[in-house]
């Protein structure tokens, strides 16, 4: 029962995104979120502990018990903003139109804002990872991407960058091009498709 209901969850979650995603013609335009290969998924868009969505992807860098912070980065070019706020902590707010579309990035539970607002070219520094807001004590970056009317009604807008609205443990590792992702994932990598 518990297998069914998780692969509900799935296939409504990736019914509701795949009309989004075939409007915006999946341009290739992200670049991971950070430049340190030792980094990779801990959280995918379906919570490990749940059937919940998670609607987007936690990147850690370490152990248990020997978490690291690390370099996080603008992964596209566009306009950004950093904020504060009860849920996000500090977090990075970023914006970029392609093919008609506007996508949006969040970057959540930054260790500080270390700036207020700018314009970022993708690679560019923007933080450092922390575990600010409700990151329930994990260091960690907590990496969302919206499509148009992001944040009006849910997960419904946002966009998993993989393309495989699944668990952790069918996402590649980040720096690892020979993994692969689904055929309308948004990274500029080389990965082959499912």
């Amino acid at each position: 029962m518990k297998h069914f209901i998780r692969l509900l969850v799935i296939m409504i979650t990736m019914i509701l995104g795949f009309t989004q995603r075939a409007q915006a013609e999946s341009p290739n335009f992200l670049y991971f979120p950070t430049d340190d290969s030792s980094v990779y998924v801990q959280q995918g868009w379906i919570y490990n502990y749940s059937t919940d969505n998670h609607c987007g992807i936690d990147y850690r860098k370490g152990t248990s018990g020997q978490w690291n912070t690390f370099e996080v980065t603008a992964s596209h070019d566009g306009d950004y903003v950093c904020t504060e706020s009860s849920t996000w902590g500090y977090n990075v707010r970023g914006t970029y139109s392609t093919g008609g579309h506007t996508y949006y990035s969040i970057y959540a539970h930054l260790e500080s804002c270390e700036f207020e607002s700018g314009h970022f070219n993708a690679g560019e520094y923007l933080g450092m990872a922390g575990m600010t807001g409700k990151a329930n004590g994990y260091l960690h970056l907590h990496y969302e991407i919206g499509l148009d009317n992001y944040g009006q009604s849910g997960c419904s807008e946002n966009v998993d960058p993989y393309d495989l609205y699944n668990t952790v443990d069918v996402y590649p590792d980040i720096y690892n091009t020979d993994a692969e992702c689904g055929s309308d994932h948004l990274w500029t990598q080389g990965w082959s498709v499912l």
